[in-house]
């Protein structure tokens, strides 16, 4: 896997592990790769991609079972889109009107460009 230097590892072993999640890749109540098995795959420490399973773990996405390892709740995906929408509502939006209103681009033109997207991608 390649790692972008500007975001924190284990937190893009955390978006490695919604999109095995989201994309079925690793199904519902189905085990996980043990950390050791990731982090070999991953080329990562261990106790990094542990610091991203506690943090799923404690989002509910996946649960311990004891001396079993680590499986995928299942309302996992629902609770992924819902880290993501949270996310987006609470960093990735207001960032994006920041910088618009920096380039003099007002909430109306956003809006007005949101609804000519839509339009054309209906047509």
């Amino acid at each position: 896997m390649d790692f972008d230097n500007g975001k924190s590892i284990y937190g893009q072993i955390v978006e490695y592990c919604y999109g095995q999640i989201s994309s079925r890749n690793w199904p519902t109540e189905d085990h996980i790769p043990s950390t050791k098995e990731l982090a070999v795959r991953l080329g990562v420490n261990p106790r990094t991609v542990m610091r991203a399973y506690d943090q799923l773990a404690e989002e509910g996405v996946i649960y311990q079972r004891r001396g079993m390892g680590y499986y995928i709740a299942m309302d996992a995906v629902d609770r992924i889109l819902s880290s993501k929408r949270t996310r987006f509502l609470e960093e990735t939006l207001p960032d994006f009107m920041r910088q618009a209103r920096s380039l003099g681009i007002t909430t109306q033109m956003v809006i007005d460009n949101i609804n000519k997207t839509e339009h054309n991608n209906q047509t």
